[in-house]
Formats: structure tokens, sequence, C-alpha cells
């Protein structure tokens, strides 16, 4: 399981170059289907910055330097917020409609409030995309 929480501040204090495809993950909840705050994350197992790819699938800032830091599906990853510190949730499946339509909108919103350059907006794009066919 890949396991994420809340990063503290926006900061990455362990940062490590990006990959061409990917870009950090600045998202509320999807576990939570009332949690609208987006926030950035952090890969539980190492500590690192989380990462969403063009391709829709989670990764870290750490990528490849440990067994536990590879690409997983979105909807595999187990999140735990605010709300749920301790206890890690996957994107439930009764509230997997509004997970998607959250994600893609807090996607679409980082977007259009131009809070990303091109490239990141194109990773973006791909990211909604691709999300909904990890629902099925």
């Amino acid at each position: 399981q890949f396991y994420l929480q809340l990063q503290t501040s926006q900061k990455d204090n362990k940062a490590m170059s990006l990959r061409a495809n990917e870009i950090k993950l600045y998202i509320g909840c999807p576990a939570c289907y009332d949690d609208d705050a987006p926030s950035y994350w952090t890969h539980k197992s190492c500590g690192h910055s989380t990462t969403i790819t063009g391709s829709g699938h989670i990764s870290c800032t750490n990528h490849g330097k440990r067994s536990t830091c590879i690409d997983k599906r979105f909807v595999d990853c187990g999140w735990a917020c605010s709300k749920h510190a301790i206890d890690y949730r996957l994107t439930s499946a009764l509230y997997s409609a509004a997970s998607l339509n959250k994600a893609t909108t807090q996607i679409s919103m980082r977007i259009f409030d131009d809070n990303c350059n091109k490239a990141e907006c194109r990773i973006l794009l791909q990211v909604i995309k691709r999300l909904s066919s990890q629902f099925n």
C-alpha cells in the first residue's frame, strides 16, 4: 500500500528533482467526501513530497530510491488527512464519483487560477483525462 499524509508545510525539506511527467500533488483528501481544502501530501514511507504523474499515478520525489517509492494508481493509495490522521483510508468506492469530481475540480482550479506553468498545466490536463479510468 502507498500511504500518504498531509504535508505540514509547502516546503519540501527533502526536495529532489521531479520527473518530466509529474507535478506535486495538491488536492483535498480523496478518502473524505466532504474535505474540499486542497493540500500538499507526503509519502509516509520516506517522508518526501507526493507527486502525481500525467498518467494519474501517485509517486513521490524519492521515486526509485526505495522499494516503496514507486508509481501507484490513485485509487490504490491510503490517505490520512487532519480528520483521520492515523487512519489511512482508501478512496471510498461509495464516494468514488464524488472523489473523482473533487480531484478533477481542484486540479482544474489550479490550472485556471494560474498556479502552474505551461508544462505543469499540460501534466494536470493529462491527469484529468486518466483519473476516471481508475474508477472503473
